[in-house]
């Protein structure tokens, strides 16, 4: 399978929240590298080999459902993709939502994905979050406010 290929379909399968179906197109001494610190993020920073990556994504699911999520591939040349991708997650225990834009540089070697780094906006997740904290100490999730003008 040719790179933008790989990249597109493990992108598909991130999606659609297929955590074995990614692994499986990693390499098993693969490292996903998020630059959020694990004091904004539980799940931030670095995780090594295909056990600690899927363990790493698990943990981004047990928090987050994905909305949203757009990826564009920009560019895919001499083993690197690079990705854009706008996204919208809810967070389970708070009810708020995240949206935002991400940068994702991948690694290939021998036709598997090797390295994966995603850059975040941390200042951004570090206010996320504390308001999700403060969310779910104060009152747990609540409805929307409702924006309609009284007639």
């Amino acid at each position: 399978m040719d790179h933008r290929t790989l990249i597109e379909t493990a992108l598909t399968y991130y999606v659609a929240g297929d955590v074995e179906q990614v692994m499986s197109m990693c390499s098993r001494d693969v490292v996903l590298q998020l630059y959020v610190s694990q004091n904004e993020l539980p799940f931030g920073g670095e995780a090594r080999g295909s056990d600690g990556v899927r363990d790493k994504y698990f943990d981004m699911l047990a928090l987050f459902d994905c909305l949203e999520y757009d990826p564009v591939l920009l560019d895919v040349r001499d083993g690197v993709a690079r990705v854009q991708t706008q996204f919208v997650y809810h967070h389970r225990e708070s009810g708020e939502r995240l949206a935002g834009s991400l940068r994702m540089v991948c690694t290939i070697e021998d036709d598997l994905i090797s390295r994966i780094e995603e850059h975040h906006d941390e200042p951004m997740m570090k206010a996320f979050m504390r308001l999700a904290e403060w969310r779910v100490a104060e009152d747990g999730p609540v409805a929307p406010i409702s924006w309609k003008l009284p007639t």
